[in-house]
């Protein structure tokens, strides 16, 4: 009992590893999945591995490309088998390593192209190739590959090429990064600082595509004490901060910006990188001052005695031993409340009224080592009294972790606020105003009741803030101040009359709605300060609210080489912007086909011959022609045109048209099938069935499919593509296949069957397609036509007869010979051979016949009766005879013959067509003993004959006589006579 479940054990494992060896053996091959969305420039790698393949042999790959411009024809790129693989389009860059296949491993390779062109989009097709036996599975697999344009920009707002700075003192730059494309992309930024000597530049700090800070390995630490931090100011600002520079901070510092996209397997893959031109940075060690005992604060303020709306600023000096190596803290009170504090590394602590600081009217900042000020705008009766700063040091353990030394206070300011009065009236001309984004905000503010000494201070404050901030400061000299955060934008005020004062803004942004107010201050010498201020609501329209785009065309369904236009109708502000045509064909990817930039450059995605793009410029819009010069089925889909602009650092897509399908039409056909009459034909002869061509055009192409129609269903027989490459159909049999042939003319299509047979009989259809080219080089078929022809093959009529002979009956003696005739008639062909065979038989009722002798179609004889001689003659085509020498009693019986007609069916082939039977002829043969009795037989017989006969003639004379004489009748003449006498017959 053990020993058996062992066997069957051991059966079970052996069928399991034949079963994992069959599904080991079906092979898979798997590429990337697509569309894959590449830029222009950049480098393209896609991975394929093939499985089921023996695992410790190599597998070898080739790839394919098959472009959009000629669908249906793939063009060989590389193989890692056949360095000849490629085509000549490609075998150049194969040779210089521009295209190349990589092997991961046995089964698994990378194709990658180094530098991408316009021309290599398409579809891939990756091959796994083996010399392995494997049972079945799939070998190759595809995957499309789009190649878009290099849209990503990246640069410095700081145009200096190199900075210095002091051990200690705070760094901030800023880079703008934005992509224009179709797809939906992510940006990440990356600050590096590029140390003198090293090999590799180190990150400082990063924002990745999802919006993560990432901190570089050597500035963790400075980021968790927030002395290090990147802020994303808008949708392309990102701005890097560093409160306090450290002497290894020395070296490039530089911005770089990558575009990624996420392929349809949800892996993020980079399709663009740009770095920012880099800033050489340099920090210096702080100077050795003068030994101090003790640490030593000041306070100091330019003016104690301020009136509402102006700004205090309080300066806070610290002095000690080794400044420049110690790190210190600063606060500012006024009276004992604690308003601001500055910590070790920078770090702005705000103890009261956190919103004065972000709207940016409390600020406190360290400008220089042991220098720090204090700033307070615009000031209000409350914010008199006692200022002072206090500062203490700060001692850094090797745990990073700072420890508070003794504080020391400063001296105190008073610091005194008055409120002017006055009759000075301002007011705004407008309290509302409207304004499209980038264009120029202007405002004007109508001043009464002032004297000479007018300043005014531009003022603005948005939806969510809850303070003015000054934008532009005009003062009563004419000198014009910006506010620092204004010093990139184009910002005048101007007073052009003395009751006047006006502010420009050119290119506002959505940013830029708000309230804004004109704050007029009169200052009098020796007179106390008088203010008045008016406010104006301005809200700014976006572009994306004024630019209407519409798609419309006249010819939107356009014949195959015929031209279409499309206009692209373009109404809103006249700024410079960026045209886009987009084409979806059967699938849902959208296809760039050319762009027009804002810069006036042009890029084209599709075929360039093509398109043609054309401007035309109205009273209230601008028109962009799409013209598709010469339509081919290429071109059908949906088409829109798409308008962006480049606007705050930044690619914004504006509006989008209507879609607007364009269907190429076939030209309409003129071609026709004449009908033909029925083919009656017999077997052997050849057919012809012509298929005439009515209205047919030199310039278009026609092929042609035959078919046999049966009751069973179609078969196909052959047939002729548009280039009259002939091939058969499901006509298996060979000597079916050399029967039929094919023809053609310009106008006439004929199909030949020779010697045919009745098989051949049934309707034979013509199905002819007429086949245009279009201008891309593309077949397209425009319609199919069939016409029936009914065909009937026949046997051959045979008048074959077989004559009678003048004897059907012998009597002979034994061993005197006789002749068996066959002679016959055959009317109906000049082409047939016969077949002549004797039969014998004794009693027709007992015994079938028995051949005894044949004489065959090709002159072969053959004679099968036993111990008796024949004699064999043909002395005409359509006469036999055969003689039976020296017969004997035996050989009495039945004769006949037999005669076959046969026709040729096939070159090697012949068939019988009709068969005819001769009369019995009746041979006796009499023995030795029976020839007196049968003398004496025949003596009777014939006396018993001639006796009969004359009584009938007795008879028929008497009753002549009778009718002529109808007397008495007399006695006539015997019959009988003499046998010396003749026999004669008399009239009375």
């Amino acid at each position: 009992m053990g020993a058996s479940l062992r066997a069957l054990w051991g059966a079970t494992f052996i069928l399991l590893a034949r079963l994992a060896q069959l599904c080991e053996a079906r092979v898979n091959t798997e590429v990337q999945v697509g569309p894959l969305y590449r830029v222009v420039d950049t480098r393209l790698s896609i991975s394929c591995k093939a499985s089921g393949y023996p695992a410790d042999k190599r597998t070898d790959f080739e790839f394919r490309v098959e472009r959009p411009s000629r669908p249906g024809l793939p063009y060989n790129v590389i193989s890692s088998a056949d360095p000849d693989y490629a085509f000549a389009s490609h075998n150049v860059r194969v040779a210089k390593k521009e295209i190349d296949l990589i092997h991961q491993s046995q089964s698994q390779v990378v194709f990658v192209i180094e530098k991408l062109l316009k021309e290599d989009e398409g579809e891939y097709e990756c091959i796994s190739v083996t010399t392995e036996t494997v049972l079945d599975g799939i070998f190759s697999a595809k995957t499309v590959v789009k190649v878009i344009d290099d849209s990503l920009s990246v640069s410095l707002r700081d145009s200096a090429t190199s900075m210095s700075f002091k051990e200690g003192e705070a760094l901030s730059l800023t880079c703008q990064a934005s992509s224009d494309t179709l797809q939906h992309t992510h940006l990440s930024v990356i600050w590096f600082l590029h140390k003198e000597g090293a090999q590799n530049p180190q990150p400082i700090i990063s924002l990745s595509r999802d919006f993560t800070l990432i901190p570089g390995e050597d500035f963790k630490q400075r980021y968790k004490e927030g002395a290090v931090n990147l802020d994303k100011i808008g949708e392309s600002t990102y701005r890097l901060e560093m409160t306090e520079l450290q002497l290894s901070d020395q070296g490039q510092i530089y911005c770089q910006a990558q575009e990624w996209i996420q392929d349809p397997d949800r892996s993020w893959y980079s399709i663009n990188q740009k770095d920012t031109e880099k800033i050489v940075l340099t920090v210096n060690a702080r100077e050795v001052g003068p030994d101090m005992l003790s640490l030593v604060v000041k306070t100091s303020s330019e003016k104690t005695s301020l009136l509402e709306g102006q700004e205090l600023l309080v300066s806070c000096s610290i002095d000690m031993h080794n400044l420049k190596e110690r790190f210190f803290s600063a606060a500012w009170f006024r009276g004992d409340i604690e308003l601001v504090r500055i910590g070790p590394t920078g770090i702005l602590t705000v103890s009261l009224d956190d919103q004065r600081v972000e709207e940016g009217g409390l600020r406190a900042i360290r400008i220089g080592d042991g220098a720090y000020s204090f700033g307070l705008k615009p000031v209000s009766k409350d914010d008199q009294g006692s200022y002072k700063c206090m500062a203490w040091s700060e001692d850094r353990g090797s745990d990073g972790a700072f420890t508070k030394g003794t504080a020391q206070s400063s001296n105190s300011l008073q610091i005194t606020i008055s409120v002017p009065e006055s009759g000075l009236s301002v007011k705004m001309q407008n309290p509302t105003q409207n304004v499209n984004q980038l264009d120029k905000l202007t405002l004007v503010c109508k001043v009464g009741g002032a004297k000479e000494y007018l300043s005014v201070n531009w003022e603005y404050k948005s939806a969510t803030s809850s303070t003015f901030t000054t934008i532009i400061i005009l003062e009563s000299d004419g000198v014009m101040k910006k506010d620092a955060t204004y010093k990139d934008r184009q910002v005048r005020a101007t007073r052009p009359a003395s009751e006047s004062f006006v502010f420009e803004l050119d290119k506002v942004t959505l940013a830029d709605s708000g309230l804004y107010k004109c704050h007029v201050a009169e200052k009098i010498p020796n007179q106390d300060l008088h203010t008045n201020a008016s406010e104006c609501a301005v809200t700014v329209n976006p572009l994306e609210s004024l630019m209407k785009v519409s798609l419309t065309s006249r010819s939107f369904n356009p014949t195959i080489g015929e031209e279409a236009v499309l206009m692209c109708k373009v109404k809103g502000p006249r700024i410079p912007i960026t045209v886009t045509w987009i084409k979806r064909g059967d699938g849902l990817d959208m296809d760039e086909i050319v762009r027009l930039n804002y810069n006036g450059d042009m890029s084209w995605s599709g075929s360039q011959t093509s398109y043609q793009v054309s401007i035309r410029s109205q009273k209230d819009s601008v028109i962009y022609d799409l013209k598709l010069t010469s339509a081919s089925q290429i071109e059908k889909g949906i088409y829109q045109c798409s308008v962006s602009t480049f606007v705050e650092g930044t690619h914004k897509k504006l509006a989008t048209s209507n879609d607007l399908q364009v269907a190429v039409k076939n030209p309409v056909t003129k071609f026709k099938l004449e009908p033909n009459p029925p083919i009656e034909q017999v077997i052997n002869t050849d057919i012809h069935i012509k298929c005439l061509l009515e209205g047919s055009t030199p310039l278009y192409a026609y092929s042609v499919i035959w078919f046999l129609q049966r009751e069973t269903g179609f078969i196909d027989l052959s047939r002729a593509d548009r280039f009259s490459f002939m091939t058969y159909g499901n006509v298996a049999e060979l000597n079916h296949r050399h029967r039929i042939s094919m023809t053609r003319t310009e106008t006439t299509f004929e199909l030949v069957i020779r010697q045919a047979k009745i098989s051949d009989s049934g309707s034979y259809v013509c199905n002819v397609t007429e086949w245009l080219k279009d201008p891309r080089g593309t077949w397209i078929s425009l319609s199919t036509m069939s016409t029936s022809t009914k065909v009937n093959i026949s046997e051959p009529k045979t008048n074959l007869l077989v004559e009678k002979s003048q004897s059907t009956e012998i009597v002979i003696n034994k061993d005197t010979k006789f002749n068996i005739p066959c002679n016959f008639r055959e009317e109906s062909s000049h082409e047939s051979q016969f077949q002549v065979t004797w039969f014998w038989h004794k009693d027709a009722e007992i015994e079938k016949p028995k051949a005894i002798f044949t004489a065959y179609r090709n002159s072969t004889l053959q004679s099968s009766f036993e111990k008796i001689e024949l004699i064999f003659d043909h002395p005409e085509e359509s006469k036999f005879s055969l003689t039976v020498l020296k017969p004997s009693p035996e050989h009495s019986g039945l004769y006949f013959c037999e005669v076959e007609q046969w026709l040729q069916s096939l070159p090697e082939k012949w068939q019988t067509v009709s068969k005819k039977r001769s009369e019995d002829f009746n041979v006796t043969v009499l023995g030795d003993g029976e020839v007196r009795s049968s003398w004496e037989h025949t003596e009777v017989t014939l006396i018993v004959a001639v006796v009969i006969l004359l009584i009938i003639i007795v008879i028929l004379v008497v009753k002549i006589c009778m009718d002529r004489n109808p007397g008495p009748k007399k006695q006539g003449a015997t019959l009988w006579a003499d046998q010396s006498q003749p026999i004669r017959l008399e009239d009375h």
